[in-house]
């Protein structure tokens, strides 16, 4: 984590203008524009990137919202309630560079291989997708190539230009209720094959009153959930973890900040006790 190295060191920033990034604390759609990915710039020398690949809710005209009702749009099917909230606040207070997509994952899920059937779903839990019925070839070329390609294309190419790059972060935020079926965490830490940083943040976190805090929970990253990580993080060695928090907790923009910054303080902490762990390594 080169926590002896000043330019190297995660340090805590200046909090940003979240107002700016959430509308109203309901639905993120970066003003209607077509914008597969977006930078919300930090220091560059920072060692830590931060992804938000379900930001957004926007579904570009031409897809004509999929064929789905208002109540579908404005639900975690479309969209992590509150996640670019919480992630340009966590980015901001550590003062790293921040990557979202700007497309709904209804359209086609940045974490998701092209390949997996769930990357432009039919069906999300209890909600239907008509215009994800039978996608003709060319329809899924454009997808592909004019949304989930951009957004990762910006990922690789932020992360290639950090040359202290030595964590990686994605936050994301879930449904408390899932298939009727109440679920039994607050708040998931995820990770795929480097659980360092994960189970050093589980530490603290588990430390926490009245907050239920659980690995790879409430689904693992390990697979099908994992793809950003397993794409960027993994090749590179990174140590890296995505944050799941349930929605119903960061609905509003307060909370979004409170989260965001609850989650930037277990960050400090971590890579601080990491950080001889894996500079020896």
């Amino acid at each position: 984590m080169h926590a002896s190295s000043h330019s190297g060191k995660i340090r805590a920033g200046r909090p940003v203008d979240w107002h700016a990034a959430v509308d109203g604390g309901k639905r993120e759609t970066f003003d209607g524009n077509d914008q597969p990915a977006r930078l919300f710039e930090g220091n560059p020398d920072s060692p830590l990137l931060v992804v938000c690949d379900h930001a957004s809710a926007y579904i570009p005209p031409r897809f004509k919202n999929l064929g789905v009702d208002p109540r579908t749009l404005a639900s975690h099917a479309a969209y992590d309630i509150g996640a670019l909230g919480v992630a340009r606040e966590f980015s901001g207070m550590l003062d790293s560079p921040l990557v979202v997509s700007g497309v709904s994952r209804l359209v086609i899920d940045c974490n998701r291989s092209p390949d997996d059937e769930q990357s432009m779903p039919s069906q999300s839990e209890i909600f239907h997708i008509p215009g994800n019925r039978n996608i003709a070839p060319a329809d899924r070329r454009d997808r592909i190539e004019n949304i989930y390609q951009p957004f990762h294309d910006l990922v690789e190419a932020i992360a290639n230009e950090m040359k202290n790059l030595s964590v990686m972060v994605s936050i994301h935020t879930f449904t408390p209720v899932f298939f009727g079926k109440r679920r039994q965490v607050d708040i998931g830490l995820l990770y795929d094959q480097d659980r360092r940083l994960a189970e050093k943040v589980h530490d603290i976190a588990s430390q926490e009153r009245g907050v239920r805090v659980a690995l790879n929970q409430p689904y693992t990253a390990q697979g099908r959930f994992g793809h950003t990580m397993q794409r960027h993080a993994d090749p590179r060695g990174l140590p890296h973890l995505a944050f799941e928090i349930r929605n119903d907790w960061v609905r509003e923009p307060t909370e979004q900040v409170r989260w965001g910054r609850f989650f930037a303080g277990l960050m400090l902490k971590a890579v601080d006790e990491l950080a001889p762990i894996v500079d020896s390594a």
